[in-house]
């Protein structure tokens, strides 16, 4: 008995940095959000936010946002400007310049660590190949490509060396933000700092394929093309023939693919989406976006995978 207490008092301990976690990082963009802490517990009387009862669980207060504002459905509205891309950009320039950058961050640029995040992708989405979502050929052409853009080093040190490798968002794309009052960049990365010490251009990317997904490539274009002008990081615009969102952060290459057990001995898929680039890239002059020549986008939301 005394040593399941012992873990349950680590967990709890664990749970509540995890918490301080998620508030300290999502203030960085969001202050007036992330409000405080606050616990869940358990008396006679029933559940009650803090309190002398027993603890149950540990939960962050927010203020609610504006649902009619989110930028999902602003997008899906076909209502998103160049303006709300202005205010994104105003938004993020700040934040990546005052983001912390470290040794230890700097080290996350290196390809041999990015490397890391690519290898685990490709093992992790194995088991969605020549299924309804991702044919082998398709497969092994993005896995070849993204192997590939690692043994250019020369382009992830120099990146290293222009400092643009910071602690950034992890997860920037319209479900994360809100278009109100004013732009609001909320539910960062907070469980994995891998996933949020990264070149900024992983966040940028990310953002600019959620909307050429969405049909707007045209905004895709003006929102790189803005924040590179506004941050000068015209780096990021230097990859010779490579799309940014692949050399930037390649976890990116496949996308965000979630499995739900559905309970009928049936699993369910959920994905953003996957990018799946041919391997003939072109560097178009004077755009400053850069995208796959004939890439294809295979939306997957919701496939059924049965057991066999």
């Amino acid at each position: 008995c005394r040593e399941v207490k012992m873990s349950n008092l680590v967990l709890r301990d664990e749970e509540r940095a995890a918490f301080y976690q998620e508030i300290t990082l999502n203030r960085r963009l969001c202050p007036e959000i992330y409000l405080e802490r606050v616990t869940v517990t358990l008396s006679s009387d029933g559940y009650r936010l803090g309190g002398d009862g027993e603890l149950i669980e540990y939960g962050v207060k927010m203020r609610r946002l504006d649902e009619d504002r989110m930028m999902a459905l602003v997008l899906a509205a076909g209502a998103l400007t160049t303006d709300h891309l202005d205010q994104i950009v105003d938004t993020l320039v700040p934040f990546y310049e005052s983001a912390e950058v470290n040794d230890e961050i700097r080290s996350y640029g290196r390809t041999e660590t990015v490397a890391v995040n690519v290898v685990e992708n490709f093992e992790q989405t194995e088991a969605f190949v020549d299924g309804p979502a991702l044919g082998r050929e398709q497969f092994e052409q993005i896995k070849a490509y993204a192997l590939g853009v690692l043994n250019q080093k020369h382009r992830f040190d120099k990146r290293i060396e222009d400092e643009r490798i910071r602690d950034c968002h992890g997860d920037l794309y319209s479900a994360n933000i809100c278009l109100s009052d004013k732009v609001y960049v909320f539910d960062c990365i907070e469980f994995n700092d891998r996933f949020r010490y990264s070149d900024v251009a992983g966040d940028i990317g990310f953002l600019a394929m959620d909307l050429d997904f969405h049909g707007h490539d045209e905004l895709a274009e003006y929102f790189v093309a803005c924040y590179v002008e506004r941050s000068g990081d015209r780096g990021l615009l230097d990859l010779q023939g490579s799309p940014v969102v692949i050399v930037a952060d390649v976890f990116l290459v496949v996308g965000d693919v979630r499995v739900v057990d559905r309970g009928d001995g049936d699993f369910q898929a959920d994905s953003m989406f996957f990018w799946t680039p041919q391997l003939s890239m072109v560097a178009a002059p004077g755009r400053p976006y850069v995208r796959p020549t004939m890439a294809s986008r295979i939306d997957c939301r919701s496939v059924v995978v049965t057991q066999r």
